[in-house]
């Protein structure tokens, strides 16, 4: 009997291993398909992004990536999809609507059956991808439904927040029970028992202030509990300066302007410079007060700051001759990126001297045509002050000195450019006229 019994569990065991091995089979397979259709779709997708092209060319380029999107994916098994796929799925249907309605389908079956994080997830690529389709693919759904349902306190606990609060970040209005879990969930950071879970409640609290419907007085409660924690955990545990150094720096961000809601609208955080180049000889901010001042944070090893050159460029001649300027802000990196005279990256190791980095900085503001000026902070404090959480990241001063556009990116050189227009409007100086954009 004994011998029979272990024989019915080993053929079971046996039969499930075969299964798992399937799944995980079939999603390597699903995953590796995905990947193969990404790297066609951006092939095909960069004669859409072409320079140069008139409407009726990028028209015909657009319509046949459409017919590429759908043949690639025109075999493939949605009823297959997971969770792990959808978002890659969704981002290569950009321009194919009926290819992506299948997928979003697929997404809002497993919402529905799943009311664990996997369901929270499908619906949160949803409304992901219908914000930034023009062409909407299935029924809408809001932010009211990624917050209604059951696994979304699981969806905020997950590295898939930062996406959805950043996509819900300009809304003017949240209703009160998503304003009761945004703020549960931040309360169940407030537990510090490392500085890991201080940077973690820290990192999440910049979240909810970046989203224009929390106020000030409803964000206030949650930012001085954390402070009261970290301060009572640094205290019990008698920390060292060194060991409370990493604390430190976790207080300041919370305390920072930008935090505190006195950012936008005051008077710019202070930045000086140990070491700048062009043609206004920046050593601090306040030295350019009278002028509209387009601060681009940045670094040699940041591709898409080197990226955003030829825009950056555009803007500094545009402005040239008024009272504008655009400074360039990095800080010492201990290496820098550059190139070799075959045009080939070449990273130098600068780790302790500091007069190489510049030296090395002047040389690729030669090579890379770097019309504007550019300059080292003394200090990293900026990362906090101006909530500098990736680069590129451009802030706008006006000509009094107060912060009044932070967070943009400079391919947004359209809506950069018409802020600083408005600005220098406002302060009665002179307004170029249209530019023609640099073909560099």
């Amino acid at each position: 009997m004994m011998v029979k019994r272990l024989s019915v569990l080993l053929a079971l065991f046996l039969s499930c291993g075969v299964c798992l091995g399937q799944d995980s089979a079939q999603e390597q397979d699903i995953g590796a398909k995905l990947t193969k259709i990404q790297r066609e779709v951006s092939r095909v997708s960069r004669s859409v992004r072409a320079r140069g092209l008139s409407a009726e060319e990028r028209a015909a380029a657009t319509e046949k990536l459409t017919a590429e999107v759908e043949k690639l994916f025109a075999d493939f098994d949605f009823s297959k999809l997971d969770v792990e796929h959808l978002s890659l799925a969704l981002k290569n249907t950009s321009h194919a609507p009926d290819v992506a309605v299948k997928i979003v389908a697929r997404a809002q079956e497993i919402s529905r059956t799943d009311k664990t994080l996997r369901g929270a997830r499908a619906l949160a690529n949803i409304f992901q991808t219908q914000m930034r389709m023009r062409e909407k693919p299935g029924p809408l759904v809001t932010v009211e439904d990624v917050f209604a349902h059951p696994g979304v306190g699981d969806l905020l606990a997950s590295p898939s927040a930062r996406d959805l609060l950043s996509l819900i970040s300009r809304r003017k209005n949240l209703n009160d029970d998503i304003k009761a879990k945004l703020f549960a969930h931040g309360k169940t950071l407030t537990t510090i028992t490392d500085f890991r879970s201080a940077n973690a409640a820290s990192q999440y609290f910049s979240q909810l202030a970046k989203i224009s419907a929390l106020t000030v007085e409803e964000r206030e409660p949650l930012r001085l509990e954390i402070l009261n924690n970290i301060s009572k955990h640094v205290a019990a545990n008698e920390l060292s300066d060194d060991k409370k150094k990493p604390f430190d720096s976790v207080v300041a961000q919370l305390n920072s302007p930008l935090l505190i809601g006195k950012f936008i609208g005051y008077p710019a955080p202070p930045i000086d410079l140990m070491w700048s180049a062009g043609d206004n000889n920046v050593t601090s901010l306040d030295q350019l007060k009278g002028k509209v001042v387009v601060i681009d944070f940045w670094a040699t090893w940041c591709g898409p700051c080197i990226g955003s050159f030829p825009q950056v460029r555009d803007m500094q001649a545009k402005y040239k001759d008024h009272d504008v300027v655009i400074l360039g802000i990095t800080a010492i990196q201990g290496n820098h990126h550059g190139e070799d005279a075959n045009g080939k990256r070449k990273v130098t190791d600068t780790k302790g001297k500091p007069e190489l980095e510049f030296e090395l900085m002047a040389e690729l503001m030669q090579q890379k045509d770097m019309t504007w000026d550019v300059g080292f902070a003394s200090t990293k404090d900026y990362y906090s002050d101006y909530g500098v959480r990736g680069i590129p990241h451009v802030a706008i001063i006006d000509a009094e000195g107060k912060i009044r556009f932070n967070g943009l990116h400079p391919s947004r050189h359209a809506q950069i450019e018409k802020n600083v227009d408005d600005l220098l409007q406002e302060a009665g100086l002179k307004v170029p006229g249209k530019h023609k954009a640099s073909d560099k």
